[in-house]
């Protein structure tokens, strides 16, 4: 057993013993009636017993969120879209599977009530999950009729339950981005993708206290492009910027950022 599959057992022990605490809460605000903040709990308990660990790659738009995933994937091929010109719209689930599918999930104010999820060419997630127009952004993010894709991959990081979360980039949309907000009750780490182009935009500072806010304080920051960066002191700069800007962000410190 290596060291990632002990560290994933130690994490399901202590979330089981975090939902019997929550269990009993149940019990006691039952008893007392409580049933507004009841229903709240329960949400917990249910996140609390799954045997998923979702993690939401986060960043605003062009950081690169899409490429990082798809070189997770390890083949020649571009399964996520990454053009420039185009935007995920939807979330996009990356799990375990024996072979690569994709499954195609419905909104459930439209067609989810009629419509079971479908198979789709997992090769051809762009038709369903970007907008293409950029003047019709707003316009196409509210009538797209679906809520996410499954992309299931026989991808070893993900074989013990682990969810990597392609999340609609930030700062170009507000619909878009709201998407990626209401996201984040959902996932138990982010994974913050930086340009270190441009490091820590005010927008991007003003997002991640809204994800310190919801309770992820360990965030991981990935600061993209740094092999674009050609002169070693200009290297050296970027390094330095990126441990003032970050450390205290996190509490991993200067082990949460790469």
């Amino acid at each position: 057993m290596n060291s990632s599959d002990e560290l994933y057992k130690v994490f399901q022990k202590k979330r089981k013993i975090l939902a019997d605490l929550v269990q009993r809460q149940i019990k006691v605000l039952y008893s007392l009636s409580m049933t507004e903040p009841e229903e709240s709990i329960r949400q917990l308990e249910e996140r609390l017993l799954t045997d998923t660990f979702k993690v939401l790659v986060i960043g605003e738009f062009n950081r690169g969120k899409s490429t990082f995933i798809n070189a997770l994937l390890r083949i020649n091929q571009e399964v996520l879209p990454t053009d420039i010109l185009e935007c995920t719209a939807i979330i996009n689930e990356l799990k375990w599977g024996e072979k690569p599918r994709a499954l195609l999930h419905f909104k459930k104010a439209a067609l989810a009530s009629t419509h079971s999820p479908v198979d789709i060419p997992y090769n051809q997630l762009k038709e369903y999950v970007v907008i293409k127009d950029s003047s019709k952004k707003e316009q196409e993010i509210h009538e797209t009729p679906y809520e996410k894709v499954e992309l299931f991959w026989p991808l070893e990081l993900c074989r013990n339950g682990v969810e990597i979360i392609d999340s609609p980039g930030l700062n170009a949309n507000d619909v878009r981005q709201q998407i990626t907000i209401d996201y984040l009750s959902r996932i138990d780490a982010v994974l913050f993708v930086l340009s270190c182009e441009q490091l820590g935009t005010r927008s991007e500072k003003e997002m991640i206290d809204i994800i310190r806010k919801c309770g992820h304080e360990y965030i991981f920051f990935i600061c993209n492009r740094y092999n674009d960066i050609r002169r070693s002191e200009e290297q050296a700069k970027v390094r330095q910027s990126a441990l003032s800007q970050f450390t205290n962000l996190t509490k991993l410190g200067k082990n949460g950022i790469f």
